[in-house]
């Protein structure tokens, strides 16, 4: 189908690993989604900062523009380069004429799974995720219940999303904070729809369904005398809370984490926009 006329749309501010920042490219993404069998030029000129993890949030949402609203996605590589190398150095964005190579290996690259794809998603955690810098200070035990854990969490996405999509995946190591955040996302139906089958309806709003999947309620009993669960959201998320780490969902119209000041429990709050889909960021905290 022929793409017609160009509308440039802003990503402008700062986008962090927190609410705002999800709520920002979902502005974005609203905007861009009025929009069919068109071009879209995105203008970075005003964006200051991005979280490179969050490569795997703007890239899901690029891929499903492209390819339900037939959009042709263009922007000002040059400038991009410049303010964010990152997001060369991580693969997200992939020109030709910029081959950038992560010489501070800091970055866990940028990449897209298909169902299929169960082996080259665990040659990833174990050969790409597991020996970032940002993880050394945690156990060769507890990285191998992490990996069960996320490799659980990448099945799950198939057999309960229901989409045949990609999950888009992107890790970064920031060494002055001692933070490591990790992003995974998919375009599926989101943790409403298949909780509110499996309880009978009893459980009705987004909220109430990213609870009761952080609670543990799954086929498995959570045994307490492993430092980590072989659940595979509460273990990762008990995890992280009792290693001064954050634990971050959005799906459908909320979002549930830990707080980012301090690394309590912060309860769930609404987004401003809907998401068709459901956005897990693990943040580990290595400072020694």
């Amino acid at each position: 189908m022929e793409v017609l006329n160009e509308i440039v749309i802003k990503i402008e501010g700062e986008i962090h690993s927190c609410s705002q920042g999800v709520n920002k490219l979902m502005d974005f993404y609203v905007e861009a989604c009025k929009h069919k069998n068109t071009s879209i030029y995105v203008d970075f000129t005003g964006l200051d900062w991005i979280d490179a993890n969050l490569s795997a949030l703007l890239e899901a949402l690029l891929f499903r523009l492209e390819t339900e609203n037939n959009l042709k996605i263009t922007t000002d590589f040059d400038l991009i380069f410049e303010k964010f190398n990152v997001l060369f150095r991580n693969g997200s964005m992939q020109v030709e004429d910029f081959i950038v190579h992560d010489n501070e290996k800091t970055t866990i690259p940028f990449m897209k799974f298909s169902p299929h794809e169960t082996n080259e998603f665990y040659e990833y955690i174990n050969g790409k995720l597991m020996v970032n810098a940002g993880m050394h200070q945690i156990s060769n035990e507890l990285k191998e219940q992490i990996k069960d854990d996320l490799y659980e969490i990448f099945q799950n996405i198939f057999k309960h999303a229901r989409t045949t999509y990609p999950c888009f995946i992107c890790g970064q190591f920031y060494p002055a904070k001692r933070e490591f955040k990790l992003t995974i996302v998919d375009l599926g139906v989101g943790f409403l729809t298949p909780i509110k089958e499996r309880t009978n309806g009893h459980i009705s709003r987004d909220k109430d369904a990213i609870e009761w999947a952080i609670s543990g309620k799954s086929s498995k009993v959570l045994d307490s005398s492993k430092e980590i669960g072989g659940l595979a959201l509460s273990g990762i998320s008990e995890y992280l809370i009792a290693n001064n780490g954050i634990f971050q969902i959005y799906s459908g119209n909320d979002f549930w984490g830990t707080d980012l000041k301090n690394g309590i429990f912060d309860g769930c709050r609404t987004l401003k926009n809907y998401f068709a889909g459901s956005m897990l960021t693990l943040i580990f905290n290595s400072k020694v």
